[in-house]
């Protein structure tokens, strides 16, 4: 009878105690207020005609090719340098640059084949996207190579020399307050 009493003050404890951690249910989102709403977008949209989009791609697709050719010079060049590092580090953006690219193809393909609808605005950001991608990915291989890409820009220098004069010639640069300096001594065996 006492394991029987154990058992259900247990059991009663175990289940107060899910009870006790389950996460409350959310409370309803307000109800909007009455009255007019306005929504106001930020994003202006261009519509380019047919020629104009093709232009672009014909432009984007370009940039691709030598932004590609660009990452197979830094590897060739690393392999001649023999760098591991910098040829390890550029093999894994090629390798990035690669799949990016294909997928460029795929939203070009994408692109040629809703060119006379009214989609290709959206298939034009898809392919300016992948574009995108691929450059970033040339700069981040440029990076690996070792070249630094400053802002391009006013950079400047200043100096500003100290107040102490540095000529032996012309004297102590500070005052004499009758202080003797003891020369340095140095490390002996003998002493």
């Amino acid at each position: 009878m006492k394991t029987l009493r154990k058992c259900v003050v247990v059991a009663g404890l175990v289940f107060g105690g899910q009870l006790y951690a389950q996460t409350p249910t959310p409370a309803p989102a307000p109800a909007p207020a009455p009255g007019p709403t306005v929504e106001v977008s930020a994003k202006a949209t261009v519509r380019l005609t047919v020629g104009e989009t093709t232009a672009r791609v014909v432009e984007l697709e370009a940039q691709v090719r030598v932004d590609t050719q660009h990452v197979q010079h830094l590897q060739a060049q690393a392999r001649v340098e023999k760098d591991v590092i910098k040829l390890s580090c550029i093999n894994d953006k090629m390798v990035k640059l690669k799949a990016e690219a294909n997928l460029f193809d795929k939203a070009r393909g994408e692109l040629t084949a809703v060119l006379e609808t009214d989609n290709r605005g959206s298939a034009l950001v898809l392919v300016e996207d992948g574009a995108g991608k691929v450059h970033e990915l040339r700069l981040e291989a440029d990076r690996c190579s070792g070249k630094i890409d400053l802002p391009m820009g006013d950079t400047g220098n200043s100096f500003t020399p100290p107040i102490i004069p540095d000529d032996p010639t012309t004297g102590l640069p500070f005052e004499d307050n009758g202080t003797v300096l003891e020369p340095p001594g140095y490390a002996s065996p003998y002493s």
